[in-house]
C-alpha cells in the first residue's frame, strides 16, 4: 500500500504544536455513511473530523501494542495497558 503525502505541517491554522514533531496530511476514502457518521459523531464530541479520527488510530495503534505507556494512559487505554502487563507485556510492535 502506497501513500501519497499531501502536505507537511509544523503548526495548523491557530498556530498550535510548536516544538512537537510535523503532520503529514494524506488522504483516505471511506463510504459515504462512514463519513457522514465521523462528522456526527465529531461534532457532537465538539472536535474536528480529523482530531476523531487521528485518535481511533491511535487507540488501534496501543490496542497493537506500538505506543509506550504515556500514550496509552494519555489515551485513557489503561484497561489494555493493565492486560498488556499481566500477560507479560507481549506487545506486537516492541
Amino acid at each position: 500500500m502506497e501513500f501519497k503525502v499531501v502536505q507537511k505541517m509544523t503548526s495548523n491554522s491557530k498556530g498550535g504544536r510548536k516544538g512537537l514533531a510535523p503532520l503529514i496530511q494524506f488522504s483516505a476514502r471511506f463510504p459515504e455513511e462512514i463519513f457522514v457518521l465521523v462528522r456526527k459523531v465529531s461534532t457532537a464530541r465538539g472536535e474536528s473530523p480529523s482530531t476523531f479520527i487521528r485518535r481511533a488510530v491511535l487507540v488501534e495503534l496501543a490496542k497493537l501494542g506500538y505506543l509506550d505507556d504515556r500514550e496509552m494512559k494519555a489515551l485513557g487505554l489503561r484497561e489494555i495497558l493493565i492486560d498488556n502487563k499481566q500477560s507479560g507485556g507481549d506487545n506486537v510492535g516492541k
